[in-house]
């Protein structure tokens, strides 16, 4: 399975910074294209929900998981006489 970290890398490296990079220069050229400038703001845009996804994502996991939704319970307890003891279902 492929690590969140290392996507949030390639999509932060990689095309947002191209369309950064293309932001910028297009806003301080001299002849400023605007219609490349709303489609570069657009797929930036686009790209930013994508993250935005994948962010909720790893934190609706992270709060499952905290949470008890996602990883085994514990389903049985009890207290003897050397201590607490619990069995876990997996």
């Amino acid at each position: 399975m492929v690590n969140a970290g290392c996507v949030f890398l390639v999509l932060g490296v990689g095309p947002l910074h191209k369309f950064t990079a293309g932001t910028f220069d297009e806003i301080a050229a001299d002849d400023t294209d605007h219609e490349r400038l709303a489609e570069l703001n657009k797929k930036y845009g686009m790209l930013s929900l994508v993250e935005l996804v994948l962010m909720v994502a790893i934190v609706a996991t992270m709060s499952g998981m905290r949470w008890g939704l996602l990883i085994p319970t514990v389903v049985h307890s009890e207290i003897c006489t050397s201590g607490f003891t619990a069995s876990i279902t997996i």
